[in-house]
């Protein structure tokens, strides 16, 4: 069976402490049915795109601006629902933004990556391989990024890439080509697996910060 990664970050503001990058690995035969859900949910509960910070926050520029109580719950535990009815498997990895820029030294940031979701990713795409292997899973897998711009006006979208490649070329050296070079960024309004990731980061990185800085 081959599998899709969905993933995403949160807390990549330079304001923000935490930085995490999460997955959500879903059945690539189970990709429609997911789509055909999430759209249904979409037109019954009448929003575009599902952005969990601005759904948590009732942004006034959004779709869920004048929603009660009630349907802030119904809608949540429904997308929790789409999420588990759907993933296979979740993970994350999470890094204290202050931790990481006093322990790691400037020379090595020049190949682990300058970026704190860089260093994530690349803790999180281990994982994932771990995961793989102890299922026997032989089929490369697809990874979907959520999008992060042009790469010419983004560095840290040029990380990322520049971390996959340099999974790809590391695979192929271990005689597995083609293990890392099915990926993609694209726009969360478009997908509904990174919609359903999105849910998923926003939840872990309030963990993150309840763990690193004690924030409730």
């Amino acid at each position: 069976m081959m599998f899709t990664a969905y993933i995403d970050d949160s807390g990549s503001d330079p304001k923000q402490q935490v930085a995490n990058a999460t997955a959500i690995i879903i059945p690539a035969a189970r990709i429609v049915a997911l789509e055909r859900e999430w759209d249904a949910l979409k037109r019954k509960e009448g929003f575009s795109c599902w952005h969990t910070s601005e759904f948590v926050a009732r942004n006034p520029e959004s779709d869920f601006a004048d929603w009660d109580d009630n349907k802030h719950d119904r809608v949540f535990r429904s997308v929790r629902n789409i999420c588990k009815r759907y993933g296979v498997q979740a993970m994350s990895f999470s890094v204290k933004k202050q931790d990481y820029d006093e322990i790691v030294p400037d020379f090595f940031r020049k190949h682990s990556g300058q970026f704190h979701y860089t260093w994530a990713i690349r803790h999180l795409l281990t994982h994932i391989a771990q995961w793989r292997h102890s299922r026997g899973i032989k089929y490369a897998m697809e990874y979907v990024f959520d999008w992060m711009g042009e790469k010419r006006r983004n560095p840290r979208r040029k990380e990322i890439e520049d971390v996959m490649d340099q999974a790809e070329e590391d695979a192929t050296a271990k005689g597995h080509i083609g293990e890392y070079s099915n990926w993609s960024f694209r726009y969360r309004k478009d997908v509904p697996g990174l919609q359903c990731v999105d849910a998923l980061a926003w939840c872990v990185y309030q963990y993150g910060m309840m763990a690193f800085c004690n924030n409730r």
